[in-house]
C-alpha cells in the first residue's frame, strides 16, 4: 500500500477507538482520575493529529509543494480543490494541540481534550475521502468525497456537537 492509504487506515482505526471510548469520558475530571482511560485518550488524540500532519506532509510532497513547519503543512492542503477550505480550517489547529499533547502534558487542560474529542471525529470523518480524491482525480468530486461529508454529518449528529472552529463550546463538562 501507499504511505497515504497505510495512514488513511491507520487514522480510521483511531477515529474510531476514539467514537468507541468518548462515552466513557464524561468529564475532565475522569479524565484526571482514571489513568487507563486518560493514556487511552490522549495517545490516541496524538496519534491522529500526527497522521493528519503527516497525511498533510505527503500530499503535499506529492504535488511539489514547500512547507516549513507542521501548521505550514495542513494549511497547504487549501492548495487542493479536492479538500474543502473549512475542513483546512478545522484541520489547521492540530499540529498546536500535537504540541500541547507532547509537551504540556503535566498542565494539560483537560477542557481542552474534551472539545477535541467532541469535534475531531466530526471534522475528520472529511478527511479519508479528501485525501483519496487527492491521489485519484483532478476534477469534480468523486463519489467517495460525497459520501465522506454525509458520513461526517452522521458523526456530527450522533456526538451533538458543532465542528471544530464553530464558535460554540464543547457539549460536555470541563469540571
Amino acid at each position: 500500500m501507499s504511505p497515504v492509504v497505510d495512514r488513511l487506515a491507520e487514522l480510521r482505526r483511531h477515529l474510531d477507538h476514539l467514537r468507541e471510548i468518548c462515552p466513557r469520558v464524561t468529564s475532565a475530571e475522569m479524565l484526571r482520575r482514571d489513568l487507563s482511560l486518560h493514556n487511552d485518550v490522549l495517545f490516541s488524540l496524538l496519534t491522529v493529529c500526527q497522521l493528519v500532519i503527516d497525511l498533510a506532509g505527503e500530499l503535499s510532497a506529492r504535488r511539489g509543494l514547500r512547507f516549513e513547519s507542521y501548521t505550514d503543512a495542513v494549511r497547504g492542503l487549501a492548495a487542493f480543490p479536492e479538500i474543502p477550505e473549512s475542513l483546512v480550517r478545522q484541520l489547521t489547529p492540530l499540529p498546536g494541540f500535537r504540541n500541547v499533547l507532547i509537551h504540556e502534558y503535566m498542565d494539560l487542560d483537560f477542557g481542552r481534550v474534551l472539545q477535541a474529542l467532541d469535534h475531531l471525529p466530526t471534522a475528520l470523518a472529511r478527511i479519508q475521502p479528501s485525501s483519496r480524491s487527492c491521489l485519484q482525480s483532478k476534477g469534480g468530486l468523486p463519489s467517495d468525497v460525497i459520501k465522506g461529508r454525509r458520513e461526517a454529518q452522521v458523526c456530527s449528529g450522533r456526538f451533538g456537537v458543532e465542528p471544530i472552529g464553530s464558535g460554540r463550546p464543547s457539549s460536555r463538562a470541563s469540571a
